[in-house]
């Protein structure tokens, strides 16, 4: 590996982070609230009204619909179907750089770029290669012996590095002999809680055993710069993914922008965790949070959503019928005022989509209001 070229590409992948920030808490944002007021209107094709499923309860644990531009072949996921839906008031959760640089590792200090031009966002760069940014509701950490293994670059070419695709046939193997997964996860947990990050639900845990690392390390193209040193049985570890939660309803975990309006990460926290510790962790939309006192007893009729999920694209030209292959409910945010940003999360359903010419994953989300019905406007 020529060290220029991977010294280039360090920098560079800082330099996308920071940018990345910098456009997170710049800007305007407008603060329209989100209309959450309910409305009850449901009727079949025939104009007729029918039964409604205004209760969490009552919703289907699958939908099996085709019309001709949509195949919907979906689980149906709630997380808990007796809460009492609510909406909730939040923030982007402060972290100090003292509580942060704890759970890290001991071979890895750090020095703070005081030239960043947003104050919200601190970084850090590490002694030994890695980077620590750290601004509110967001944590990005690589060691610098992650970013010499190159780790990220193998799951990111194996695995999509969500909560949805991690069990895709390439990492396989359950555990590793003298590494117990479960304490792993249990020192993961301790961790977010050191942090103050308390609402997550139960991880998705994948087996970074030696054999599959090294493999799918030299599957890499040729653009990328091999590391100047191969993984060893020393590198093995766990890839954790947590989702933040409310009343094990979970939060939005994708990326979004609402319309006129500014980035919302999904509140998604990754870590990468070997046999000398911590070697990445991702926090993104990490919030303080209080439930407000509006309280919802009914639901948008649920079929109804559904509807307008099959016509979505009727009048769009597909080649082949577009496939839903999940809905989820969720708490969804939006920016609704500033100085300090705040931020209403209210219950939506989200729609996974996969285009017809995609063999597996989700290309695509679209989402209604699960009190309301009406669409969210997704740039």
């Amino acid at each position: 590996m020529y060290k220029k070229d991977y010294k280039r590409i360090i920098q560079a992948l800082g330099l996308l982070i920071l940018m990345t920030m910098v456009f997170l808490f710049s800007g305007c944002y407008p603060t329209q609230k989100r209309d959450t007021a309910t409305t009850n209107i449901s009727s079949d094709d025939s104009g007729k009204s029918k039964e409604k499923i205004t209760q969490l309860e009552d919703v289907p644990s699958d939908v099996q619909k085709s019309v001709e531009s949509a195949d919907i072949d979906a689980q149906v996921d709630i997380g808990n179907r007796s809460t009492d839906l609510t909406t909730l008031s939040a923030q982007g959760k402060l972290f100090e750089y003292e509580n942060v640089v704890k759970i890290l590792s001991d071979s890895e200090t750090f020095t703070q770029n005081t030239e960043v031009p947003e104050q919200s966002v601190q970084v850090y760069q590490g002694g030994n290669g890695g980077s620590l940014v750290l601004a509110p509701g967001e944590i990005n950490y690589t060691s610098g012996k992650s970013l010499l293994k190159q780790y990220s670059l193998v799951l990111s070419s194996a695995i999509i590095k969500d909560d949805r695709y991690l069990d895709n046939g390439v990492f396989t193997k359950d555990g590793i002999d003298g590494f117990d997964k479960q304490q792993v996860v249990s020192q993961a947990e301790a961790w977010l809680s050191e942090l103050g990050i308390e609402n997550v639900g139960e991880p998705k845990v994948v087996t970074l055993d030696y054999e599959t690392l090294a493999s799918e390390y030299e599957k890499l193209d040729d653009e990328f710069p091999k590391a100047s040193e191969p993984f060893t049985a020393e590198d093995e570890g766990y890839y954790i993914v947590f989702r933040c939660e409310y009343d094990n309803i979970p939060f939005l975990a994708q990326n979004y922008v609402l319309a006129g309006k500014t980035l919302c990460s999904g509140s998604v926290i990754k870590m990468i965790v070997t046999r000398d510790g911590l070697q990445e962790i991702t926090a993104q939309g990490i919030y303080d949070f209080k439930e407000n006192d509006e309280k919802f007893d009914s639901i948008y009729d649920f079929d109804q959503i559904v509807k307008k999920a099959e016509t979505k694209f009727q009048d769009v030209m597909v080649s082949e019928p577009i496939k839903i292959t999940r809905i989820e409910l969720i708490y969804a945010p939006d920016v609704v005022s500033v100085s300090p940003i705040t931020y209403e999360l209210s219950p939506c359903w989200v729609f996974y989509v996969t285009s017809g010419s995609q063999v597996e994953g989700t290309d695509m989300f679209f989402y209604y209001s699960a009190i309301t019905g009406e669409e969210l406007g997704i740039e």
